[in-house]
């Protein structure tokens, strides 16, 4: 029996760490009868309701940093520790693009969300992306006007469905929805968003650059080709397109995903991890055509704009994002001095290589943390979830210290 009481003896030691093995083997037990996520878990319109927001006109320092500061208040516990400030930092701008992928010729992850038949996730991906930016233009005070560039969709007279192609029908649309159609879905970059600060010249975080294989080509029964005007379309049109889009398709459940994978682009930056997602298909009919005055669903973010702001908030702060991620591991029973036995337990049954299906994987976390359902699936697809499944490969370092660096909660 140890004398220090910080010190653990034997006992105690196995006792936590068998603790933390069997809390996931029986999470998979149940994921693996029901992998499936309720569509009510993918919504984010409640999420997160206390985050700040950046405010309208915010500036940047000269070179694009922003310096905050949090309030940590300790919760319930024997600790007789004070509130106290910290300050931190922030990158909401990049300089340069996320390269994202799409290739029939690369594997993707063994999960359904990727072996549809019909398949809307990267369209929206993209789409998503192109509407966060729109509303960053519109909160900073340094960021220049969204502009179109030269790189353009191509459009087909015929809509096929044959698997060597990647049609997106996007309805009978406008002049400024062709243009935007195209200018969000082309090879390379269609669009930029940029900002000014001193002299430097940066990128939105959700800049990305598409290489896809086969490229991705547009079809309109009312278009055969977009306009060539440069006047870029603001959030609340683009978010109007992208609901017309889901109405069409009935893709409204993809769009929750979609909206979670955007958000995971900053820390797929951040982590300099290359985006890979699923071609687009379609091959299902679409349903009656709509315009924009009946496509009555909500944003999914809900009618108050504060809600985008918040997770737009969230997103730029890549440390933020993997703590919330990372908070799936944490156990408020467990003491502070038994973690280290506790994250043991799980590093051992996340890291053994059981999990091999994603969609499983996903339930799992789901089942543990059902708030965050819809960014870790979003994390998953944007291919965050590799780094902390892979058993460390210096063994010098602990299993645990290794895992809690991939997860961002040690330097």
């Amino acid at each position: 029996m140890s004398t220090d009481p910080l010190r653990l003896d034997d006992f105690i030691y196995r006792l936590i760490y068998e603790k933390g093995y069997k809390t996931w083997p029986s999470l998979l037990k149940k994921a693996t009868k029901d992998p499936e996520i309720p569509s009510p878990g993918l919504r984010v319109e409640h999420l997160f309701p206390q985050h700040p927001y950046f405010p309208i006109g915010l500036e940047l320092e000269t070179t694009g940093l922003l310096t905050a500061t949090s309030t940590w208040i300790p919760g319930t516990g024997s600790c007789d520790v004070p509130p106290f400030e910290q300050p931190f930092r922030i990158l909401p701008r990049v300089a340069t693009p996320t390269r994202l992928f799409t290739s029939t010729k690369l594997p993707l992850p063994p999960s359904v969300w990727f072996k549809q038949s019909d398949n809307h996730l990267t369209v929206l991906v993209l789409a998503w992306a192109y509407a966060l930016s729109a509303r960053w233009a519109e909160i900073f005070s340094q960021a220049l006007p969204l502009e179109y560039t030269d790189s353009q969709a191509e459009w087909l007279a015929t809509h096929t469905c044959d698997n060597t192609e990647a049609t997106v029908d996007v309805g009978n649309v406008s002049y400024d929805a062709a243009r935007w159609w195209a200018g969000v879905i082309p090879p390379g970059q269609g669009w930029k968003a940029s900002m000014v600060c001193g002299h430097y010249k940066f990128m939105s975080p959700w800049s990305s650059t598409l290489e896809s294989l086969p490229a991705i080509r547009l079809f309109s029964a009312s278009r055969s080709k977009a306009p060539s005007h440069q006047c870029c379309t603001s959030l609340e049109t683009a978010v109007q397109y992208i609901s017309d889009y889901c109405t069409l398709h009935s893709a409204h459940d993809r769009n929750c995903v979609a909206f979670a994978t955007a958000l995971m682009l900053p820390l797929a930056h951040y982590d300099r991890i290359s985006v890979l997602l699923p071609v687009p298909r379609m091959c299902t009919a679409p349903s009656r055509i709509r315009s924009s005055a009946e496509s009555i669903e909500e944003p999914i973010y809900g009618r108050d704009i504060r809600q985008f702001d918040r997770l737009l908030a969230l997103s730029c702060n890549p440390h933020r994002v993997k703590s919330i991620l990372g908070s799936i591991f944490y156990e408020h029973s467990v003491l502070c001095n038994t973690c280290g036995q506790w994250l043991q337990g799980t590093a051992t049954v996340l890291q053994s290589g059981l999990i091999q299906n994603l969609d499983i994987l996903t339930r799992t976390f789901s089942l543990r943390s059902p708030h965050l359902s819809s960014l870790w699936l979003g994390a998953i697809i944007a291919g965050f979830h590799g780094s902390f499944l892979e058993a460390p490969e210096d063994s010098s370092d602990s299993i645990v210290s290794i895992f809690m660096k991939r997860l961002g909660l040690a330097p």
